[in-house]
């Protein structure tokens, strides 16, 4: 599971500029953060619980330092909604 918390972190990196340009980069930023979730609570894996914490905060800053948050990229109001039924229908 560590090389697929590295993998969904490099490629989405690399490809930051055109995930940024998708209309709904919200939700896919909001699934990759469940799936990183759902790897660090995986039972019986303290290198996981350690690694996800520190690959987070990696992808943090680099989107930050790229202005992924000072734009659109958490969503319009028209897109909240969508936002929330997406979480709700997940769970």
């Amino acid at each position: 599971m560590l090389r697929a918390v590295t993998l969904l972190s490099k490629a989405f990196l690399h490809h930051l500029p055109a995930l940024l340009s998708l209309a709904h980069f919200h939700l896919l930023w909001l699934r990759a953060l469940e799936l990183l979730e759902s790897y660090m609570r995986a039972p019986g894996s303290e290198m996981l619980a350690e690694a996800v914490p520190e690959t987070l905060k990696n992808m943090l800053l680099v989107m930050a330092t790229s202005g992924a948050f000072e734009t659109r990229c958490i969503a319009v109001d028209r897109d909240i909604e969508h936002i929330y039924r997406y979480r709700y229908r997940c769970r």
